[in-house]
């Protein structure tokens, strides 16, 4: 994923493939810490996800959460990567 704050999308790769950019529905920021949310489509069966990322700079932390409609589940991963934040 790459977030971009200052065009407020999400960009999403695979295998170093850009599959999709979405913009944010909303950002808050508190200190070091973004919540981000996305309308997003499930690429399965076309139902609405509605996905929050929620980024610590302070921690090189990010949680990725939505919830799943058609399986009826809340879905949270939880990346310790590397992050970049640039021109924040």
């Amino acid at each position: 994923y790459v977030l971009d704050l200052n065009e407020q999308t999400s960009t999403v790769y695979m295998d170093g493939f850009k599959i999709n950019t979405l913009n944010f529905n909303t950002v808050e920021k508190n200190g070091n810490v973004y919540v981000i949310t996305i309308k997003d489509e499930n690429i399965y069966d076309g139902t609405l996800l509605m996905t929050k990322f929620t980024l610590d700079t302070s921690k090189n932390l990010l949680v990725y959460q939505w919830y799943d409609k058609y399986y009826d589940l809340t879905i949270v991963q939880t990346f310790k990567q590397t992050t970049e934040i640039l021109n924040y």
